[in-house]
């Protein structure tokens, strides 16, 4: 649920943001749940909305698979799959297209928790087409099925301008580019990048702050304001989400806008629109992501999700999922699960917990039906609205624990709502922006996450409010840790991942430079009340006395 509010612009392209209304103040129903025309008025349940829906599983528990491009082009020759199998058990895996065609005989899968990559699909017995093909992944363990699932692989005629997403390491390569990028973006307003000091001046502004992306929020009544912006963009290198939030129920509009945009290498995705599990939207939305792809199926189709419970329902809507949490300065007095939102639906107004029960959910009803490995994006909440729900803004200390604790939590994209802002967020974003350009594209985007429970995070408020998460290279020759301390006081700690025992070596902490040195792999230090530090070791061996070779 967003804010609806009033921008008053000042010179240096900042904010002060009024309410001029908000549809927490209208009565209606969100996430399914009916809310009053006054904050926090008590309503009673509506019994013909289900504010709790049941999980759709199509997949046994454990198993997962996805292949690793989309899309693959007539130029790709092999292809891979991203694989998930139980800890325990004997597996292996087969692709087939749909008229028998083996794309990959059977190929042994090993037993492990971590996400794995399996290569050598045959991509050259796939005619190329606009459309995708329906294969048949099939996991044995010796000769009994233990799951099928039915994946979408594309193989397209090359020529136009290509987004790739990769779902092993969660990155988007854009048009022209062969490496993958980490888009760090405000939701923009339109008027804004059209006014003050003209288009080219403001969209200047936005990438000397660090910014690689945007997502200019309609409504355009000038689709040629939109073309001129583009052509800007792709000079400048800043990527476009172009959103139809506000046109996503007119097929004809929508489908007239992609043909009119497609081509431009500053177009990163589509946006198909904002929050539609609030409404309950679903039938329209389940409809504009096919409709999309056949018109440029080379590129993403994504949205946000708004609802703790929706997401199982939207997983065919999307190619890159996304939600937005927005907990800083809300009241839960008034709502539960079955009625009232309080702008973060079943939020606690937690700086860290609701971050990671709405992801930990959602991971959950991917997962039930074999998506394990998504690129997912997130919007954090960088605004106040009084008038509704949000009495304050979060403090840039706290934007800065939301921000890394994100990208510990998985997510491969971070927005914000919305600018312009509040004026003590720029020299925030600015240093964020530095800091995530060293480590995003070369490691983050590069390397295996290792899950939570290979990682031992010891200190003050250890799994509450101080966490950890860690990357680590195929053959060793990178170590990457992000600790974030949620904490209000200096806190002590040490991090360790069970998969680097062997690594000791010299590194650095991105935001000062100090040197810091791994041991077995694990790493000690301090940090500062609210705070997070991020520790890059580039290492030349596995072998204990590797050196940083940086």
């Amino acid at each position: 649920m967003k804010s609806s509010v009033s921008l008053l612009l000042t010179v240096f392209g900042f904010a002060s943001i009024a309410t001029v209304g908000h549809a927490g103040l209208t009565p209606g129903h969100w996430c399914g749940k009916p809310y009053g025309a006054i904050r926090h008025a008590p309503v009673s349940p509506t019994p013909d909305i289900d504010p709790n829906p049941p999980v759709i599983n199509t997949t046994l528990p454990g198993f997962g698979i996805q292949y690793r491009y989309q899309p693959y082009l007539s130029t790709d020759t092999t292809g891979s799959l991203v694989v998930n199998v139980p800890a325990k058990g004997n597996y292996t895996i087969k692709a087939a297209l749909a008229d028998g065609t083996i794309l990959l005989p059977a190929t042994l899968v090993t037993a492990t928790d971590l996400t794995q990559e399996i290569k050598n699909v045959n991509l050259t017995l796939v005619k190329p087409q606009l459309t995708a093909y329906y294969t048949t992944i099939t996991f044995l363990s010796g000769a009994k099925i233990v799951q099928k699932s039915i994946v979408r692989l594309y193989r397209l005629p090359s020529g136009p301008k290509t987004v790739r997403v990769d779902r092993l390491y969660g990155g988007i390569i854009p048009a022209n580019m062969e490496n993958p990028i980490f888009p760090w973006f405000p939701y923009i307003d339109f008027g804004w990048i059209i006014g003050g000091k003209g288009m080219e001046a403001n969209l200047k502004f936005l990438k000397a702050i660090g910014y690689n992306s945007i997502n200019p929020d309609p409504t355009w009544t000038n689709v040629t304001q939109v073309d001129q912006m583009l052509e800007i963009c792709e000079q400048l290198g800043i990527y476009v989400q172009i959103s139809f939030r506000y046109d996503f129920t007119d097929t004809q509009t929508v489908i007239s806008n992609v043909k009119r945009w497609m081509t431009s290498n500053a177009v990163l995705t589509w946006y198909s629109t904002d929050e539609p599990d609030g409404t309950q939207t679903n039938q329209n939305i389940l409809l504009k992501h096919p409709a999309i792809r056949a018109t440029d199926p080379y590129r993403p189709v994504s949205l946000v999700l708004n609802c703790q419970l929706s997401a199982g329902y939207y997983t065919d809507a999307s190619d890159i999922y996304g939600t937005d949490v927005y907990p800083i300065g809300i009241s839960t007095k008034g709502c539960n699960a079955t009625t009232g939102d309080c702008g973060c639906d079943l939020c606690e107004g937690s700086l860290t917990e609701d971050i990671i029960s709405r992801t930990n959910r959602y991971r959950s009803d991917y997962a039930a039906q074999g998506v394990q490995s998504i690129p997912v994006w997130i919007a954090l909440q960088a605004f106040l609205d009084p008038g509704s729900w949000w009495k304050r803004s979060p403090t840039p200390e706290e934007f800065t624990v939301m921000f890394w604790l994100s990208i510990i939590e998985g997510y491969k994209a971070i927005g914000f709502w919305q600018y312009p802002y509040l004026p003590k967020y720029k020299p925030l974003h600015e240093v964020l922006s530095t800091q995530l350009n060293a480590v995003g594209p070369s490691q983050i985007l590069t390397s295996t996450q290792l899950p939570a429970s290979h990682i031992t995070i010891k200190g003050t408020g250890a799994h509450s409010t101080l966490f950890a998460g860690a990357w680590f290279s195929t053959g060793g020759s990178s170590l990457l840790f992000i600790v974030v301390n949620a904490n209000p006081v200096l806190t002590t700690f040490t991090v360790a991942a069970t998969d680097a025992k062997a690594i000791s070596g010299n590194g650095k902490e991105v935001a000062s430079g100090t040197a810091v040195t791994v041991e077995n792999g694990a790493v000690s230090g301090k940090l500062e009340a609210l705070s997070a530090g991020v520790y890059t070791f580039h290492l030349e061996s596995k072998a204990a006395s590797s050196k940083n070779s940086a």
